[in-house]
């Protein structure tokens, strides 16, 4: 089980941006990934995130997760919402120089 909670690959750095929506499961999000090829086992993905506590925390939006990420960092980043796009709100008379 160890095994499968490790980087898909350590060799090669492939780097794949998954849009997570509001209402994805954590199994639809396991599934996308498994098939992506990010991660080894949707099931387990499933079962980690339940042991950790996260499995009804993790956050919609866009993101970037490469083949060299752990399971664990992987759950981290979807709970933590970091995403690979963030948001700029320009204030009516500002401009960007």
């Amino acid at each position: 089980v160890y095994g499968l909670t490790e980087p898909v690959s350590i060799d090669s750095n492939i780097s794949v941006q998954i849009t997570i929506k509001p209402n994805m499961t954590t199994k639809d999000i396991g599934a996308a990934l498994n098939e992506m090829g990010v991660i080894q086992n949707a099931t387990l993905f499933r079962v980690i995130a339940k042991f950790k506590g996260v499995e009804n925390s993790l956050q919609a939006g866009k993101y970037a997760i490469t083949t060299r990420m752990s399971l664990y960092e992987i759950l981290s980043m979807l709970s933590e919402g970091k995403t690979a796009f963030r948001h700029l709100t320009v204030p009516e008379g500002y401009n960007v120089e």
